[in-house]
């Protein structure tokens, strides 16, 4: 009697070890957004990893590369914002990373992101946008450019890889698609502008980038646009700003969770 009276005890208790066990790995899915890094048009996910490297140490991280990028084949379809947002939900799947997922991204990277936050609503919890490419720049802004910069483009289509030059082909598409895009006003979102002043970025355009990034920020509820000073590549310069803004966002997500939990 007593032999199995222990039996029925350590099963009692191998089942609630397991059952919390199961509650600490659902509490830590459910306060841990995997935060998702999406580069600029043709560049690969090395021009994350100072920032990643970071981060990876409050929340999960997804580092990838797009299809033609990297080491990565090249893809089987036009570089739309759709379809470059459809393989990277396939990537998740694949590699069973579940939601919700923090977008963060880079240039033109914004464009493929937004496409994912409206095809997935349900999904992204928020969004880090990092000096991203306005929609018309390549109609508008680049008028705003010295006359040089036409042969600095020309040297950029001659010198780009396949999968670069792939996304290059597609921008004025991409940019379409994307201004389409339509994912939920309510999701916090932060514009990060590099306002630096740079021979890419001269005064003229440097002014109508920042617009664009101020009306930007106007179309969501929780928008905040943070102002650096820095070039494009705001995470390599200045990763500082970057990480905390992630973090924000993130140790906001899981406030709001807490607060959920002790309802």
């Amino acid at each position: 009697m007593a032999r199995r009276a222990t039996e029925k005890t350590g099963a009692r208790v191998k089942r609630i070890a397991i059952v919390a066990l199961f509650l600490i790995v659902a509490c830590h899915r459910e306060t841990s957004p995997t935060v998702v890094f999406e580069a600029g048009l043709g560049d690969t996910d090395d021009s994350f990893h100072a920032v990643a490297d970071r981060v990876r140490k409050v929340a999960p991280v997804f580092l990838y590369d797009r299809a033609g990028l990297g080491d990565m084949p090249a893809a089987s379809t036009p570089r739309t914002p759709s379809n470059i947002a459809r393989e990277l939900h396939e990537k998740l799947t694949k590699e069973s990373v579940a939601p919700p997922y923090i977008l963060v991204s880079h240039s033109a990277g914004a464009w493929y992101a937004l496409q994912f936050a409206s095809d997935y609503r349900g999904e992204v919890a928020g969004l880090v946008m990092i000096d991203p490419t306005p929609f018309h720049f390549f109609d508008d802004g680049m008028k705003l450019l010295p006359p040089e910069y036409e042969q600095q483009m020309r040297n950029y289509e001659a010198k780009a890889s396949p999968g670069r030059r792939a996304e290059w082909d597609a921008r004025f598409d991409a940019a379409k698609e994307a201004e389409r895009a339509n994912p939920s006003r309510d999701l916090p979102v932060t514009i990060i502008t590099g306002a630096a002043e740079s021979p890419d970025k001269p005064e003229a355009l440097r002014q109508w980038w920042l617009r664009q990034h101020e009306e930007w920020t106007h179309q969501w509820i929780g928008g905040r646009h943070v102002i650096v000073y820095a070039s494009h590549y705001v995470q390599s310069e200045n990763p500082d700003a970057v990480v905390a803004e992630i973090v924000r966002i993130v140790d906001s997500l899981r406030s709001r969770s807490s607060a959920f939990r002790a309802r």
